[in-house]
């Protein structure tokens, strides 16, 4: 998998853990099971769509802020699920198997992306926004259930289903959901 390729929100903590197991790029940690901390909980409505009030649009910083935040506690989430995980399914944290990460991003990545792309789109946007916003979120929900139906493909490193996202989100200036 490229080094760094999907490093958006929070699969992008877990992925490039995982994708340790896989020979690919890591976080440093080396390990599916290097990561602690509760129980990845999923929604994935997405009928919600950004709002702008005039009256009480946040500034673009004000909003990038609350992004951050949404993905902080998203990268917690998936974090303790992922302990959870490798304690449940019995995985060997120094090699993992390629199924193993599979079951991961199908079953704790891509339920918790679907989560985080609810909680943006229920932000207020900054004036004039919707439109990029609505893309992003859009990107991420596309990239989870890539990443749900089709874990192999990221596990293998033949595509990264948050490029978009990952491209999205650098553009308008929120870093502090990536891996980077």
């Amino acid at each position: 998998m490229k080094k760094g390729a999907i490093t958006v929100f929070a699969a992008a903590f877990a992925l490039l853990v995982i994708s340790g197991g896989c020979g690919g790029g890591s976080d440093g940690t080396g390990s599916a099971a290097s990561t602690t901390s509760t129980n990845s909980a999923s929604t994935t409505s997405t009928e919600s769509a950004p709002t702008t009030s005039t009256e009480s649009a946040p500034s673009r910083s004000e909003f990038i802020s609350q992004v951050d935040a949404v993905c902080k506690t998203g990268k917690a989430r998936i974090s303790s699920a992922t302990t959870k995980f490798v304690k449940a399914h019995k995985v060997n944290p120094a090699s993992p198997t390629k199924a193993e990460n599979e079951d991961l991003l199908a079953e704790v990545i891509a339920p918790d992306l679907q989560r985080q792309a609810e909680e943006i789109s229920r932000l207020d946007t900054p004036a004039g926004d919707d439109g990029k916003v609505e893309a992003l979120v859009s990107s991420i929900e596309d990239g989870a259930s890539q990443l749900e139906q089709e874990p192999a493909s990221a596990v293998q490193g033949k595509n990264d289903p948050l490029e978009r996202a990952v491209k999205l989100a650098e553009e308008y200036g929120i870093e502090g959901c990536s891996s980077k």
